[in-house]
C-alpha cells in the first residue's frame, strides 16, 4: 500500500538554456550529459520513486536536406525496437507548430512509463516520465506533460556578429550559435546554423 501513496510535490516553471521550451517540474533539473550534440537531462522525485527526463538531440536535418517530418517519421518507426516493455498508447502531437509523437508503454515489472517526443527542423527533443506502478499516468504526470511549452522562433532576418568578431552576415532569426570550448590547430572553432523551416 506504500507502494501506491502519491505524496504532494510543489512544481515550478523551468526554461531551457535557449529558452527553446518551458516546462514544470517539482524540483531543480540536472544536466548529466552535455555530448555537443546530445543534452540530457533528468530530476529525481525521490519521494514518489519517480523520475523526469529531458533529452535534446541536434539531427541538424536542414544540412541533410531531411525535414522535421521525414526524421519524425524514422523515429516512430524505431519505437516498438526502442521502447521497453509493452507499448500502450501511441498519438500524435502538437505544441503549437511542433509536432510531435507521444507514447504510454508498460515495463515487463509493471512500471508504466510515458513519452512525448518532439521534433523541429534541426532538433528532437524528448520528455519522458517513469515511475513505480502507475505514477506515468497520475495527476503529476498529466501537469508535467500538459505544461510543455515551445517558444515560436523569430524568422524575420537580423543581423549577426560573432563573439570572436571578424564578419557581420544578415541571417533569419531563427539561427544557432555553438563556440567551441577549445581551438584546435585550425584555430577557433564556432558553427552558425539556420533552419529553413520548423515543418
Amino acid at each position: 500500500e506504500l507502494d501506491l501513496q502519491v505524496m504532494p510535490v510543489s512544481f515550478s516553471r523551468q526554461f531551457a538554456e535557449d529558452s527553446l521550451f518551458s516546462v514544470e517540474l517539482p524540483g531543480r533539473l540536472f544536466k548529466i550529459i552535455d555530448a555537443g550534440q546530445l543534452e540530457y537531462f533528468i530530476h529525481a522525485d525521490m519521494v514518489n520513486g519517480s523520475f523526469y527526463t529531458i533529452a535534446r538531440l541536434r539531427h541538424l536535418g536542414t544540412l541533410f536536406n531531411v525535414s522535421a517530418d521525414q526524421v519524425r517519421a524514422r523515429v516512430d518507426s524505431l519505437l516498438f525496437e526502442y521502447i521497453p516493455g509493452r507499448i500502450l498508447q501511441r498519438n500524435e502531437l502538437a505544441k503549437g507548430s511542433i509536432k510531435g509523437i507521444e507514447v504510454h508503454n508498460r515495463t515487463r515489472t509493471g512500471d508504466e512509463q510515458w513519452y512525448q517526443i518532439f521534433f523541429t527542423a534541426d532538433e528532437m527533443v524528448l520528455f519522458k516520465l517513469g515511475g513505480k506502478h502507475t505514477y506515468a499516468g497520475s495527476a503529476d504526470a498529466q501537469r508535467f506533460f500538459h505544461s510543455i511549452s515551445f517558444t515560436e522562433r523569430n524568422t524575420s532576418p537580423g543581423n549577426f556578429d560573432p563573439p570572436a568578431g571578424g564578419f557581420t552576415v544578415t541571417i533569419p532569426g531563427n539561427y544557432h550559435y555553438e563556440k567551441n570550448d577549445h581551438a584546435g590547430i585550425a584555430g577557433l572553432s564556432e558553427d552558425l546554423f539556420v533552419s529553413v523551416s520548423d515543418g
